[in-house]
């Protein structure tokens, strides 16, 4: 409201001064634009008043709005670091034995993954070396992944099944799983539960360790299933 603080009086002699001829100020004016063109502006009209309002109720909101502001941003940097993972600590043989369980959200091998890598486990380890270090694993499979370092061509992904008619979802699952026979190799994967650390913390993390067909080491990783 332009004028909502000014009395009736006031208002006429603002109106009759400042613009005689059309009684009432052009709509697209603003109040300070109003005020300069009036050269009879009484000092106890609206502006300071309205000022005086914003202050009274808008510098309390703003002070309450920047502390909640630090506040949310302190915890959500809290939660990243959190995110971080755990702990890195020196690969401890009886303690990674100890700790085989899948709902161990904490589990503490997490934080001797980069030592592990580092100064322990090698690839052309034989399986019989990788239990001896770490223990019988989890779970042991044999799976069809493709070569590092190759993706499934963007033309088959499984984002293009999204929205698309049933017809043409079932010939790009087809073209999918042919391109995938073709193009993928068998994997022997032994699977070592590490905790809960990465993302969101919603899915477990694994060790992976990878065999060829002589059940000798060719790489290991850590995944999230």
């Amino acid at each position: 409201m332009l004028f909502g603080n000014f009395s009736s009086r006031e208002f006429f002699h603002f109106r009759t001064h400042c613009f005689p001829q059309t009684l009432e100020a052009p709509a697209d004016f603003t109040i300070l634009q109003v005020l300069a063109k009036c050269e009879h502006t009484p000092h106890t009209w609206a502006l300071p008043t309205t000022m005086k309002i914003i202050a009274k109720v808008f510098i309390p909101i703003a002070i309450i709005a920047v502390g909640f502001g630090v506040f949310w941003a302190y915890n959500f940097l809290t939660f990243l670091n959190e995110l971080g993972g755990p702990e890195q600590t020196e690969f401890q043989q009886e303690v990674w034995l100890t700790h085989n369980d899948l709902d161990d959200l904490d589990n503490p091998r997490g934080g001797m993954i980069d030592d592990l890598f580092a100064n322990h486990l090698k690839k052309g380890f034989h399986r019989n070396e990788v239990v001896e270090l770490l223990g019988e694993p989890y779970s042991e499979r044999v799976t069809r992944r493709l070569p590092k370092g190759m993706s499934t061509p963007d033309s088959i992904a499984p984002h293009k099944f999204v929205g698309q008619p049933r017809e043409l979802q079932d010939s790009i699952l087809v073209a999918y799983n042919a391109w995938h026979q073709a193009n993928g190799q068998l994997d022997t994967l032994m699977l070592y539960p590490i905790g809960w650390h990465s993302g969101f913390g919603i899915d477990p993390d694994f060790l992976a360790v990878r065999f060829n067909g002589d059940s000798i080491t060719t790489d290991f990783w850590t995944e999230q299933h």
